[in-house]
């Protein structure tokens, strides 16, 4: 409250000069120094990003699944529906989609009918 009635009387101060504003007395206090910006906290602001690379997901061709994407593949099956996993298996990363699959009735794959599945993608570059 104090604060309020100082910088008021202040500003009245200056307002009331002759040929002054309250602007200008805010211009005034506006050139104080400032400390560069890397040296704020002690943080050093990161390099801007040079190049925005774009990856598409691309289904990942049964011939590629080995053991340990397909064991990754299971452990996401209890997770909700449409929801979406990233994950690196052997330094390559893959996207786990859990969506609805469906086998036709005699086609010889199992679960027959529609069931809960995970779709792994592959990224590549655009």
């Amino acid at each position: 409250m104090l604060r309020r009635v100082v910088l008021a009387a202040a500003a009245f101060m200056v307002a009331s000069s002759p040929g002054a504003t309250v602007s200008a007395g805010l211009e005034q206090r506006a050139q104080v120094p400032v400390a560069p910006e890397e040296s704020v906290l002690g943080i050093e602001t990161p390099e801007p990003i040079r190049e925005l690379r774009t990856q598409k997901k691309v289904p990942l061709k049964k011939d590629r699944i080995t053991v340990a994407i397909a064991r990754m593949a299971a452990s996401f099956l209890d997770r909700p529906m449409l929801s979406e996993t990233i994950r690196t298996v052997d330094g390559v990363k893959y996207s786990f989609c859990v969506e609805p699959h469906y086998h036709a009735p005699g086609s010889g794959k199992f679960p027959e009918g529609w069931h809960t599945g995970v779709t792994v993608y592959a990224f590549e570059d655009e």
